[in-house]
């Protein structure tokens, strides 16, 4: 058995998966080799998309090492952690759901939207960006 790879129904790659896993463990690529005896190499190739699935028992190895749920790493479906749907906000929820009825093109330009408005940068109005939202 096979993690999926980045599909349309999937908001996110494997790789964008691995990479949001690590970072809210605050594991590095070595670290995480380590934890779970792969090489760094090995790694790396899943978190640059070089490699775009993992066998089901590395999913449950770099999932458990990360704390992160199994299901979510392997398809990117369910909360990324266990028992955290409960705990999602209506608009988290919202904004999940968005993204999963994307092509990826869809999805990239939603997240630069959230980007945008995340760090407080105006949105624009049509195809010239340079030009300020009202």
């Amino acid at each position: 058995m096979k993690a999926a790879a980045s599909n349309p129904t999937h908001p996110i790659g494997l790789s964008e998966r691995l990479a949001a896993a690590m970072a809210a463990k605050g594991m590095t690529t070595a670290e995480l080799a380590r934890a779970v005896g792969f090489t760094y190499q090995a790694i790396r190739k899943l978190e640059t998309g070089a490699s775009k699935d993992m066998m089901a028992g590395h999913v449950f190895a770099v999932s458990d090492a990360l704390g992160v749920s199994a299901r979510w790493m392997a398809t990117g479906k369910g909360a990324m952690k266990d028992g955290q749907a409960a705990m999602a906000s209506p608009a988290i929820t919202r904004i999940a759901e968005a993204l999963e009825g994307l092509d990826e093109e869809g999805r990239r330009a939603l997240l630069v939207v959230l980007d945008r408005l995340a760090t407080g940068a105006a949105l624009a109005q049509g195809p010239d960006d340079s030009k300020p939202a009202p």
